[in-house]
């Protein structure tokens, strides 16, 4: 699925979304004046003096909540080191691997998964 089409249906379930489609920012944002009043189910943003909603399921949305989809080899970490990967098919778990960039195994990585994101180490508290 791609970014535009999670926004149209995070719109979609929410109110008919044809009406607005114009309006739509590449975050999946719209100007408030254009919505109806009901803002439970809707993330509030001030930009440049005016307020915008969306949905509050395309939280994340900017960056794909870290993860980074893989279409072809080009698109595959550029530096060795801890990542996550997303399995394509069926219900798999994520995979913790390590990845060098010259390895052959770039190969594998594009048949098999369709997203990474690196392996953030969380720091231990200082005091």
């Amino acid at each position: 699925m791609t970014k535009q089409e999670v926004i149209e249906n995070a719109w979609k379930s929410l109110i008919d979304v044809e009406v607005f489609e114009d309006y739509i920012t590449s975050e999946g944002f719209i100007e408030k004046e254009v919505i109806p009043s009901v803002l439970c189910d809707f993330e509030i943003c001030h930009s440049q003096g005016k307020k915008f909603v969306r949905p509050k399921t395309l939280m994340g949305i900017s960056d794909n909540n870290g993860w980074t989809k893989i279409e072809t080899e080009n698109d595959l970490p550029k530096v060795a080191g801890d990542y996550l990967f997303n399995h394509k098919y069926g219900d798999r778990p994520h995979r913790d691997v390590y990845f060098h960039p010259n390895e052959d195994l770039k190969f594998t990585l594009v048949e098999c998964f369709s997203h990474w994101r690196p392996i953030i180490q969380i720091l231990n508290p200082l005091y």
